[in-house]
């Protein structure tokens, strides 16, 4: 049953994962590039020194906006066609515990986001250390590791929007998801110091996870027995 599930899950999802990994090779594939160029326009100190003043002469924003927005699109098709054409009710008919299910479509959600970060990290990491220092690497990292986090908090806001039948609370989460992007990505550029992401994102993320559950539960209200 679990491996059915899987196919089921990989069939809703394959073209979204195979698109996102299409599009972060050729964002690699060009910042790659666009080391070489800065190479040739600028002495590698003055590379060095623009990172440390986030002037931008290695751009990464467009690898951080792919990362960040893959979690809410991969929820939209994970989600939206089971809430509306109730074919996640269906589910709770098979012959397993039914708060496994909402655990098992996270889990292979922050599973796929995972990996393909994963990879992108990896090639990330080769492309800057074959060029530079690892601390060139360490000082992007932060930036595209956060990328990373908000991704898993879009990707569970859309879930919960998608699942709960409350309109407040998808208000709620909706405005709350914002928040966290823009205290984010200021506190990044500004304030943010490496450790404390081990520290507020898992608990944002917890939360999410949470009140996700919950939505499943009202979602299923009257079904589960």
């Amino acid at each position: 049953m679990i491996s059915a599930l899987i196919q089921k899950e990989w069939k809703k999802t394959k073209y979204v994962i195979f698109f996102a990994i299409a599009i972060l090779s050729i964002a690699l594939f060009h910042f790659y590039f666009s080391i070489n160029n800065a190479l040739e326009h600028n002495d590698p100190s003055e590379i060095f020194q623009d990172i440390v003043r986030k002037e931008g002469t290695l751009n990464i924003s467009f690898l951080v906006y792919i990362i960040s927005f893959l979690g809410p699109i991969l929820a939209f098709f994970q989600f939206n066609q089971e809430v509306a054409k109730g074919r996640l009710r269906i589910h709770l008919h098979f012959p397993l515990k039914q708060n496994f299910l909402i655990h098992f479509f996270s889990i292979y959600g922050v599973f796929v986001l995972s990996f393909i970060f994963l990879i992108a990290n990896i090639i990330l990491f080769l492309s800057l250390t074959k060029f530079f220092p690892i601390e060139i690497f360490y000082a992007l990292e932060t930036k595209f590791l956060i990328s990373y986090f908000i991704s898993l908090c879009f990707y569970f806001a859309l879930a919960i929007f998608l699942l709960n039948p409350t309109k407040m609370i998808k208000i709620g989460v909706f405005a709350i998801s914002i928040l966290v992007y823009l205290l984010f990505t200021d506190y990044t550029r500004k304030f943010f110091v490496g450790q404390n992401l081990y520290y507020y994102f898992p608990l944002v993320i917890l939360s999410y996870y949470l009140l996700l559950f919950a939505s499943f539960k009202l979602y299923t209200k009257g079904y589960i027995k």
